[in-house]
């Protein structure tokens, strides 16, 4: 039963670490998304603004667009990041749960133990008493 426990614990830790990891990588592609949003929004800044002079417009076009496909990317990395984290916040959930029903079992088979215990002892002192 301890061998249980103690798989159960170390699964848990395991878990834990893998939606830590995860949680990380959804951080990073939030920052590299909002990134990718601030160069768009200051390419087109930029074009709405008219003036080509230091920066050819076509190269302000091609900028806009970059960064407008590099947060289409981003939005959808974040969406399946999402799902992953949300999928290890479940099983890490359900390993939760099996280490709580292991100490329950390991729990009651020690009260029961003990109630076992309790009652030959009992029943030796009566029959050494007759």
């Amino acid at each position: 039963m301890n061998k249980r426990i103690r798989r159960a614990k170390k699964l848990v830790q395991v878990q834990s670490q893998l939606l830590m990891m995860e949680r990380l990588e959804l951080q990073t592609i939030k920052e590299a998304m909002a990134e990718a949003q601030k160069e768009e929004q200051k390419a087109i800044a930029l074009l709405s603004e008219g003036e080509f002079d230091a920066i050819p417009a076509r190269l302000l076009v091609r900028r806009a667009a970059s960064a407008a496909l590099k947060v289409k990317s981003c939005e959808s990395l974040l969406q399946t990041q999402i799902e992953k984290t949300l999928d290890h916040a479940r099983k890490e959930q359900v390993v939760k749960k099996r280490l709580e029903y292991e100490y329950a079992s390991l729990f009651r088979k020690e009260t029961e133990l003990a109630l076992q215990m309790a009652i030959d002892a009992y029943l030796n002192s009566s029959s050494k008493q007759d």
